[in-house]
């Protein structure tokens, strides 16, 4: 298995901090590859999920992706759900 948001080279980074940092192009890689996200919002109340774990087209805005390369400004990211591919 693997996904292409995930990159195969330079491992000094968690998955967390790859979302949080992306530029360029593996914000671009992030962006369809990400589904959906957990996160412990800046307010503190409640946690909340954006996204899911089914692909579907909705209308309105995809908040999921104001995380990717927001480094933490919006919240902590607790989960990650990400599409896969099996290689074979």
């Amino acid at each position: 298995m693997s996904c292409a948001a995930i990159p195969a080279s330079g491992g000094h980074r968690t998955v967390g901090e790859v979302v949080a940092t992306a530029t360029g192009s593996e914000r671009t890689h992030l962006r369809h590859a990400l589904l959906g996200v957990d996160v412990a919002v800046v307010d503190g109340h409640a946690p909340a999920r954006f996204g899911a774990e089914t692909m579907k087209d909705v209308a309105g805005y995809d908040v999921k992706r104001l995380f990717i390369g927001g480094r933490g400004s919006f919240g902590s990211l607790t989960q990650l759900i990400f599409k896969i591919t099996i290689d074979g």
